[in-house]
């Protein structure tokens, strides 16, 4: 659309916007369009419109406002207005044949639309139609494509703003420890996950117990991927209870291996017991046995300390493992 198009269609909406809201700014808004016009078309009829609106403007605005670029803009077109009328003197000139017209335009740059199936134009786009009903499809790059029912009113312009809907961003998110995930602040789930958002600035938080709290901001862009693959810290008081439970497995194990050598050593001492009360022993076995008990009673002690010590470790990590919350960064 030329410049003067454009100018005829501000000049029919602020004109319809004033059949409706009488308001002075609006005769300032279509005076400055239809001067505009004049400098593009160079139509005399044009300007005597524009004089009559600043005019109007004017006296119902004693001060302030705009008051005074439209006391200007006067000065300045009075002058052609009057020169133009001596060289070729013309009639009023009577309300022009209005057509009815669709007029469509979108927020988004590069969007595009159609009318009833026409061919393609960008927007935004002005289109004669008859009146009465009319189906237009818009859409843009990494947007959704719409479909919306109009009424064109005869010898009118209708406006129509397409909104049109991004298309969702994908995050993808995985890391080596599981995590609760965060995106702007409402939680969505655990790690590893796969998440359709709107587009625009995200705050990712990655939260967990035992876990570093991890956080980012990103950009989402329509229609497009983003995959972060995270390599989590585990927290100071989580490792402390792993190594004190692993130590306590440890003890378990080694009590364990005491305790069943003190079995042997009791296994022993008793088969020695047997034959001395059946059929005697000699001194040597009678030493043999007193050393296998001395030792039974040592490994069983030893047990009964590391079996303790261990429980005791075991219920330390515990605490420690069960009593950590997690911590929002």
């Amino acid at each position: 659309m030329g410049p003067a198009g454009q100018y005829v269609v501000a000049t029919r909406a602020f004109e319809q916007a004033y059949e409706l809201a009488p308001l002075p700014a609006i005769s300032f808004s279509t005076a400055q369009a239809l001067r505009l016009q004049f400098f593009v078309d160079h139509k005399p009829a044009g300007l005597q419109r524009a004089i009559a609106r600043y005019r109007r403007y004017i006296e119902a605005t004693p001060s302030g406002g705009r008051r005074q670029d439209a006391v200007t803009s006067l000065a300045e077109i009075e002058p052609i207005f009057m020169r133009l009328s001596a060289e070729a003197p013309t009639a009023p000139p009577e309300p022009p044949e209005l057509p009815t017209q669709l007029m469509i335009t979108s927020a988004i740059a590069g969007a595009w639309g159609t009318v009833d199936g026409a061919v393609q134009q960008d927007l935004p786009m002005v289109l004669d139609v008859s009146p009465g009903p009319h189906t237009i499809t818009a859409g843009a790059e990494a947007h959704d494509v719409i479909k919306l029912d109009v009424l064109a009113a005869e010898r009118r312009l209708a406006v129509v703003e397409v909104e049109l809907k991004p298309q969702p961003a994908r995050l993808v998110i995985d890391a080596d420890l599981s995590a609760d995930v965060h995106i702007n602040g409402l939680i969505k789930g655990r790690t590893p996950i796969s998440l359709k958002l709107p587009p625009g600035p995200a705050e990712v938080s990655l939260v967990g117990s035992g876990v570093v709290p991890w956080s980012r901001s990103i950009q989402l862009k329509p229609n497009a991927e983003v995959e972060l693959k995270l390599q989590l810290r585990r927290t100071t008081q989580r490792s402390a209870a792993h190594a004190v439970l692993l130590a306590a497995l440890t003890g378990l194990a080694a009590g364990a291996g005491v305790g069943v050598a003190a079995l042997v050593d009791d296994g022993s001492a008793a088969d020695i017991n047997q034959r001395r009360l059946s059929s005697g022993i000699s001194p040597a076995e009678l030493a043999e046995y007193e050393r296998l008990v001395d030792r039974r009673d040592g490994r069983r002690t030893a047990t009964y300390i590391v079996a303790g010590s261990s429980v005791l470790l075991g219920i330390v990590g515990g605490a420690l493992y069960l009593l950590e919350s997690p911590r929002l960064p």
